[in-house]
């Protein structure tokens, strides 16, 4: 080898050498066997390559560089996160301070603010604050009672329920199950404006009644060239007027002893619904608004309420008197309403066959119908005007033969009322359209002592508080509320007992009966928790009327005379 290489040769390969290590410990060890590799002159040129030194000139370049840009954003949007939520702190105290601050405000005026016992809206007690004992305590009940009567008795209550209505009422309104937006005069508007007039006369048509072949118990079959039946005759001998529901109308000319032609509900075939809600519904006929509860009977049930009238007839030892109310449903409302089976002047007259046995029916369809065109009912309300209430008193007293005073006699009085469909619906088409409430102050002297559901006494007060009146609540004038039993005892002095089982139509009549008894006891059978069969007995009372509209008497509250006995 000496023989080959010279000593500069050995310099050199040594030299060379040396920057291989000194490489290594820089750029890290290589493998032993390019270690042993003979050292090639690429080599240095290969570490010299631009493109290994050109890396940190690429990284410079704007798409190396977006990393740190976007990590330098990251972190400064975390500081301004962080100042955020530093300087933040202010506004949220304050906002949850004053939230804080109502919401204890309107905890405490609830406690503190007098809480109603009535609401007007409603017609109807509120719940009362329960009365303390231990077991009521031990098993839940008190606190449940107490939750109730504090739900119950919001303050402001009635407030409240008329701005939930208002706001409810923005977002549009129900006509038979489709949900229009809008006011109601866009429903129809080539149609002149709908008034709101309190008097509307009432025709008296002749077309035979819808269901005329509808069967009727006891009927008696008639050989004359009409399929009328006889004239029926009550236990005084007084001839009735044939039932014009078992009438069918002939083309033969009648005899002149024939009754006045017969009545029949309303017909408007242009009538314009504008709101239906399961019974309640309120349209426009004749240009005049109306409102009301439709008809549906269950004629299913007539049996089963003849057969309870039965049985309180056999236990007391009174005249029981039996008073088929009729409603506006056959006075007012158009015949093209009507979507039950029967009718209620049907109804009414299948049912008082099937009492008559052992009742005396007051029928007053002819004491109506004869006043048909003055302002017997509200348009825009459930129940009857006490003029209404008045002649069918009247058709009462005569049939018990008690004296019965002129309506002259009484004191009119007159208010604004709102109807009790605004109060059931809240319709906004019914708000503040007033309508007169006419109303009669009896002419004699009375007292009239209240007592609860249990016959306990409570207190005397007025038969009709006018203080007490409110133009949303004004069917309540008539003795207070249904809830209360009610004693009347009069400056009439012929021994005469009336005991008046009733539903809330009737309400309106028992003043038109102070000068005809010398006692009456008031007693709605949906709130009475006692035997009044036995009640009247203890009494004495030598007369008992009861009055039911159709849809109560072949409806759930028929079903109280049963315990009521």
């Amino acid at each position: 080898m000496a023989d080959y290489i010279n000593d500069n040769e050995l310099d050199e390969l040594n030299e060379i050498y040396r920057q291989k290590l000194e490489n290594q410990k820089h750029h890290g060890k290589k493998s032993k066997a390019s270690d042993n590799e003979p050292p090639k002159t690429e080599k240095p040129a290969k570490k010299e390559k631009p493109a290994k030194q050109d890396k940190p000139v690429k990284e410079e370049k704007p798409v190396k560089e977006e990393k740190p840009v976007k990590e330098e954003k990251a972190a400064k949007d975390s500081g301004d996160e962080e100042n955020k939520k530093k300087n933040g702190y202010l506004p949220h105290i304050i906002s949850i301070s004053v939230s804080a601050a109502v919401f204890l405000t309107v905890a405490v005026l609830m406690l503190v603010l007098p809480r109603p016992t009535e609401s007007e809206l409603e017609n109807r007690k509120l719940t009362e604050f329960p009365t303390f004992s231990w077991e009521a305590y031990w098993s839940g009940e008190f606190n449940e009672q107490i939750s109730e009567y504090y739900n119950d008795t919001v303050p402001y209550r009635d407030d409240f329920k008329r701005l939930g209505a208002a706001f409810r009422s923005l977002f549009g309104i129900n006509i038979e199950g489709n949900a229009i937006v809008g006011p109601v005069e866009q429903l129809k508007p080539e149609e002149s404006a709908v008034t709101t007039a309190s008097t509307k006369p009432i025709a008296i048509v002749t077309p035979a009644p819808k269901d005329d072949n509808s069967p009727v118990p006891n009927s008696k079959p008639d050989n004359s060239e009409t399929t009328a039946p006889k004239p029926e005759t009550t236990d005084k001998n007084e001839t009735t007027a044939p039932k014009p529901e078992t009438t069918t109308v002939t083309t033969t000319a009648a005899p002149a002893t024939t009754p006045a032609p017969m009545f029949s509900t309303p017909s408007d075939p242009d009538v314009e619904v504008l709101m239906n809600e399961a019974s309640n519904i309120v349209y426009n006929s004749g240009g005049v608004l109306h409102a009301g509860t439709l008809y549906n009977g269950h004629r299913e049930n007539a049996e089963y309420f003849a057969a309870s009238v039965a049985g309180l007839k056999n236990r007391i030892n009174a005249d029981l008197y039996f008073m088929p109310i009729l409603t506006q449903n056959t006075f007012v409302t158009p015949s093209q309403l009507n979507k039950g089976v029967y009718t209620e002047q049907a109804d009414a007259t299948y049912l008082s066959n099937l009492v008559k046995e052992n009742a005396e029916v007051v029928d007053i369809f002819d004491a109506l119908a004869a006043h048909a065109d003055e302002d017997i009912f509200f348009l825009r309300d459930t129940h009857w005007q006490q003029l209404g209430a008045y002649y069918a008193a009247q058709q009462f007293a005569k049939q018990a033969d008690v004296p019965y005073p002129a309506l002259s006699e009484y004191t009119k009085k007159q208010r604004d009322s709102i109807g009790s469909i605004y109060t059931f619906t809240q319709y906004e088409g019914l708000a503040g359209v007033y309508e007169d409430f006419t109303y009669y102050i009896p002419p004699n002297d009375f007292t009239v002592d209240y007592y609860d559901s249990s016959y306990n006494y409570l207190f005397t007060y007025p038969l009709m508080p006018e203080n007490d009146y409110s133009e949303n609540g004004f069917y309540s004038l008539y003795m207070v509320a249904d809830d209360y039993i009610k004693h009347i005892t009069t400056d009439v002095k012929n021994g005469r007992k009336l005991v008046v089982l009733k539903d809330d139509y009737l309400s309106a009549a028992v003043p038109c009966l102070t000068s005809s008894f010398e006692e009456i006891f008031v007693i709605d059978i949906r709130h009475c928790d006692f035997n009044a069969a036995d009640f009247i007995n203890e009494q004495g009372a030598t007369d008992v009327l009861l009055g039911l509209t159709m849809s109560n008497a072949l409806g759930e509250v028929g079903s109280y005379i049963d315990y009521l006995q």
